[in-house]
């Protein structure tokens, strides 16, 4: 079974006329009620905005992106996989991104993170974000750690051969 939670209207119907047999949602994934451990597979392209969702779930509010990665690796099953195109912020970002970081790694292990090259989304969605796709896994209980799992969560500053210096996770 696979369910879509879309905030545009018009998506929503199309993907209801083209997918039928899906569980299509027109609602922000903030208003999902979804029970946690339910999704095999969490796979989204974050909405990018610069606000915050205040949901009493959590004891504290999320900048939009972070907050569709603490969600889902509540509603993600253990052993799931989190499929996310998100902004740079969510790996390079310091305060709430390093918490966040810090929250997922306690629940999941990244298995892959890559940076789209700048410019990627300019020319179809008209916008210079950066952006990466994320994989994480969410730990079955009782499950180890991997190894590298607490690598991704601090930011180290490095300089680029023409001297800039630049934070990266």
């Amino acid at each position: 079974n696979f369910t879509a939670i879309e905030l545009d209207k018009a998506t929503a119907r199309i993907a209801k006329i083209l997918y039928p047999q899906i569980n299509v949602q027109q609602k922000g994934y903030q208003d999902s009620r979804t029970p946690n451990d339910f999704y095999d597979v969490t796979a989204t392209n974050v909405p990018f905005g610069d606000y915050k969702i205040v949901d009493r779930m959590y004891r504290m509010a999320y900048s939009i992106h972070n907050y569709f990665f603490r969600k889902a690796i509540d509603q993600t099953k253990p052993g799931g996989l989190m499929v996310f195109v998100t902004s740079n912020m969510t790996m390079d970002g310091k305060e709430e991104a390093k918490l966040l970081r810090k929250q997922l790694s306690d629940r999941g292990d990244l298995i892959a993170a890559f940076r789209f090259p700048t410019g990627a989304f300019e020319r179809y969605a008209k916008t210079k974000v950066v952006a990466d796709l994320i994989i994480i896994r969410k730990r079955k209980p009782g499950e180890e750690p991997s190894p590298l799992n607490k690598e991704w969560i601090d930011i180290v500053e490095v300089n680029t051969p023409s001297g800039e210096k630049l934070d990266v996770n």
